[in-house]
Formats: structure tokens, C-alpha cells, sequence
């Protein structure tokens, strides 16, 4: 159980490592044998889909903006509160819609109606595993 969870997280490193260093100049900070990582300032749009017993829920999707990434998390800057456990996180990378599943770790209020969400990646999901991802676009 533990490697196959260890094997999850080195896909979702491996995958956000490719979009950090096609967006970013090479940054040697990145190290996975490294415990705290520095984070990385990119920002884009991400859909954020909540998943709730094993589902996506695609009828209430909402979008956010990127502020910093990291191989383990992203921090995500949203217009009003949402409270959620679970996320996919939708990432457009090379004309495709990557997804990754992320857990909640914080929502904080960061100024006149903005909010940080911060998100710790658990694993990368395949359409193919979730076929009402297939048809989402944006």
C-alpha cells in the first residue's frame, strides 16, 4: 500500500515538474529528495472540480488562478470562499487537460474578496478512470 501510494505522488511530481520547468527557467531549488521546496510563481487558470465519494462533481466547477506551485501543492487564488475537502484540479499542458487530485490543506482570506486555497497533490487521474472529465473544456 505505502509504495503504491509513493508511486501516485512520483507521477504527480514527475508531471508537475514538466509544466514547472516549460513555464519557469530552470530552478535547481527543485529536488524531490528535498523535503521543504521552494515554490514557484506561475500563474494560470485552473478549473477546480470537487470530488466527493469517489466522483467528480462537474456540475459545480469552478475556475481559480494559480499564485505559486511546487511538486507537492499549489495555492490557488478563488473570487469567494469554497469549501471543499478534495479537487481535481484541471491544468491545460500541452493542448491537453491534465488532472490531478489534490486535498485541501487551507482557505484564507487574502484581501478585499479574495481567497488563497492551498493544495496538497495526492495523484494524477486518467479520463480514461473518469470519463465526465473527457468532454470539459476551457
Amino acid at each position: 500500500m505505502i509504495f503504491s501510494a509513493r508511486k501516485r505522488i512520483n507521477q504527480v511530481r514527475s508531471f508537475v515538474l514538466k509544466f514547472l520547468n516549460n513555464h519557469a527557467e530552470p530552478i535547481a531549488e527543485f529536488d524531490l529528495r528535498k523535503r521543504n521546496e521552494t515554490r514557484v510563481r506561475i500563474n494560470t487558470v485552473v478549473i477546480l472540480i470537487p470530488f466527493q465519494h469517489s466522483r467528480a462533481q462537474v456540475a459545480k466547477m469552478f475556475s481559480g488562478f494559480t499564485k505559486d506551485w511546487s511538486t507537492t501543492g499549489v495555492s490557488v487564488i478563488l473570487s469567494e470562499p469554497r469549501g471543499v475537502d478534495q479537487v481535481i484540479v484541471g491544468v491545460r499542458f500541452e493542448a491537453e487537460i491534465h488532472y490531478i487530485l489534490a486535498k485541501a490543506v487551507h482557505l484564507s482570506p487574502i484581501g478585499p474578496g479574495f481567497y488563497q486555497l492551498g493544495l496538497r497533490f495526492l495523484e494524477m487521474l486518467h479520463v480514461a478512470d473518469f470519463p465526465e472529465l473527457a468532454d470539459l473544456v476551457f
